[in-house]
């Protein structure tokens, strides 16, 4: 995965990926500067409309394996570009004890997956039988 370095560019991935997914107005940090999960402030129109499945399960959705894409790490506020085969990889390596919240996301934004600390996802704009 490489991390995307241009605050200018980083900022404009988010704004565009916020301005379709997020409650208008959520910020990156609270008040008291703890660090937003940015699924926890989904739009309604989402927070209803997705499928829960199992992290291990993510390879089984049909993302095309050279697909280049992002991922934003919440607690860490960095973003990613990668491809899908290299972003499993991370996830498959990392340490039982790294907690992970991330969105997914490509250009288009047709998609998004959602994964939690808890080793669940949530898929939006993917059909049930995916």
């Amino acid at each position: 995965m490489l991390k995307v370095t241009n605050r200018e560019v980083h900022l404009a991935i988010l704004k565009k990926f916020m301005s379709k997914y997020v409650k208008e107005g959520t910020k990156f940090r609270d008040e008291q500067g703890t660090r937003t999960l940015l699924w926890t402030k989904l739009k309604d129109e989402y927070r209803d409309n997705y499928i829960l499945i199992s992290t291990n399960d993510i390879p089984k959705i049909g993302l095309h394996e050279d697909l280049s894409m992002y991922v934003y790490l919440d607690r860490t506020e960095e973003l990613y570009t990668t491809t899908f085969t290299k972003f499993y990889q991370y996830l498959e390596n990392r340490e039982v004890w790294e907690d992970i919240d991330a969105e997914v996301f490509d250009d288009t934004l047709d998609w998004l997956v959602v994964i939690t600390h808890d080793d669940v996802s949530m898929l939006f704009g993917f059909d049930d039988d995916e």
